[in-house]
C-alpha cells in the first residue's frame, strides 16, 4: 500500500475519532445541563486560575530578586537556593498555563461551530442577522483573549531565561565588581518581570470581558 496514502488515511481516521469523542463529550455535558458556552466559560476560568498562580509566582520572584543587594556573602548559598526554586516554579507555572489553552480552543471551536450551524435554522432574516453580528463580536473578543494569552507566553519564556542567568551568576559568588554588574542586569530583569505582571493583568481583564460577553447572550 502507498505509504503516503496510508498516512493520510490514518490522519483522517484519527481526526474523525477526535471529532466523535468531542461530540460525545459535549452531548454528555448537555445531558447534565451544561451548554457549550458553559464549558468554554469554565475552561477560561481554569486559565484565569493558572494566570493568577503565575502572577503570584512572579510577584514572589520580584521580591526575592529585589533583596539580593542586601544579601551578605555568607547568605549567598541560601539565596541561590531560594531563587533556583523560584525559577523552577516559574517554569511549572508557564507549562501549566500552556497546557490549559488547547482545551479552551477546543471548547471555543465547538461553540462557534454549533452557532454557525444554528444560523441556518432561522426563518426570520432580521434575527439571523442579529445572531450573525453577535457571533462576529464574540469571535473578535475571543481573538483578543487568545492574543493576550500568546502575549503572556511570549514574554514568560525570555523572562525565565534572563532569570536563569541571574541565578547562575549568583551561584558563583558576588564580589564588589560582580555586585555592580548584577545591579545593572537585575534592574532590567525586574522591569521585564513587572511588565509581564501587567500583561497578565491585561489578559485577566480580557478574559473577564469575554466571559461577560458570553453571559449577555442569554
Amino acid at each position: 500500500m502507498n505509504v503516503a496514502f496510508l498516512r493520510l488515511a490514518l490522519v483522517v481516521l484519527f481526526g474523525a475519532a477526535l471529532t466523535g469523542c468531542s461530540t460525545a463529550y459535549h452531548r454528555a455535558l448537555e445531558q447534565r445541563g451544561m451548554t457549550r458556552r458553559d464549558v468554554l466559560v469554565r475552561r477560561i476560568q481554569h486559565v484565569q486560575s493558572a494566570q493568577e498562580e503565575a502572577r503570584h509566582q512572579l510577584a514572589s520572584a520580584i521580591a526575592s530578586l529585589g533583596s539580593i543587594s542586601q544579601v551578605s556573602p555568607g547568605q549567598l548559598r541560601e539565596k541561590h537556593a531560594e531563587l533556583d526554586a523560584q525559577l523552577k516554579n516559574g517554569r511549572e507555572r508557564t507549562r501549566d498555563l500552556a497546557r490549559r489553552l488547547p482545551a479552551v480552543d477546543t471548547a471555543a471551536a465547538a461553540l462557534f461551530k454549533e452557532w454557525e450551524r444554528e444560523l441556518a435554522l432561522y426563518q426570520n432574516a432580521a434575527l439571523r442577522e442579529l445572531s450573525e453580528r453577535q457571533l462576529a463580536t464574540t469571535r473578535a473578543r475571543y481573538g483578543t483573549f487568545v492574543a493576550s494569552q500568546q502575549a503572556i507566553l511570549g514574554k514568560m519564556e525570555p523572562a525565565l531565561v534572563h532569570f536563569k542567568d541571574q541565578v547562575l551568576f549568583i551561584k558563583h559568588g558576588l564580589n564588589a565588581q560582580a555586585r555592580s554588574e548584577l545591579n545593572t542586569t537585575l534592574e532590567s530583569l525586574l522591569e521585564e518581570l513587572g511588565a509581564l505582571v501587567r500583561t497578565i493583568d491585561e489578559s485577566t481583564h480580557a478574559a473577564d470581558a469575554f466571559i461577560q460577553n458570553l453571559n449577555t447572550l442569554d
